[in-house]
């Protein structure tokens, strides 16, 4: 039972192959085809790579906000981030 179960699944999942295999002495190559082909793994090979570069550099982002208020103080908020530097060397002058 289970055996005819498995061959009436397998049946079914068969028809939605997209990739369907041919046989080697139906199939032709033709210089098209190739060139096709070969484009495309460049196309592929350009995106990984671009995509790649893109993920491992760093972006750096520069905000500055300045507030003035009435009562001669300026308040002054940074969020930065330097990941190789430690915090001893840091300094702010504001004049």
């Amino acid at each position: 039972f289970f055996e005819l179960l498995h061959f009436i699944a397998m049946g079914f999942l068969k028809k939605f192959d997209f990739y369907r295999q041919v046989p080697s002495d139906l199939t032709e190559p033709t210089t098209p085809g190739a060139v096709i082909s070969i484009t495309c793994g460049i196309a592929m090979l350009f995106l990984l790579v671009s995509e790649l570069v893109s993920f491992l550099s760093l972006a750096e982002k520069s905000e500055m906000f300045v507030q003035q208020e009435e009562g001669g103080k300026l308040r002054l908020h940074f969020n930065m981030t330097f990941p190789k530097m430690p915090c001893c060397v840091y300094s702010l002058d504001v004049l």
